[in-house]
């Protein structure tokens, strides 16, 4: 009978940490895409996806930065809509 090396016992951590926070991920970016602000009907989540057709935003893959940068060109728009009153 063989015992797992050291080297086997930090990967097997490490694959249980790494899982952990895939999960996490996904799940904060289920609860981003479900109450970020858009209406219900909008959301397209047939099949696993998470994305909006009204603000164009796949929370299943985009970066952390394209939505943030998606959502500041949209804060944008409605200032120089409204001439800086904002909502």
């Amino acid at each position: 009978m063989s015992y797992p090396t050291r080297t086997e016992l930090n990967n097997d951590v490490l694959r249980a940490r790494i899982s952990k926070l895939e999960e996490e991920r996904y799940r904060l970016r289920f609860l981003l895409w479900l109450r970020h602000g858009c209406e219900i009907t909008a959301l397209y989540g047939d099949d696993g996806e998470m994305s909006c057709g009204k603000c164009g935003i796949d929370f299943k893959r985009f970066t952390v930065e394209q939505i943030a940068n998606t959502w500041k060109a949209a804060a944008r728009r409605v200032l120089d809509e409204t001439g800086g009153e904002g909502c």
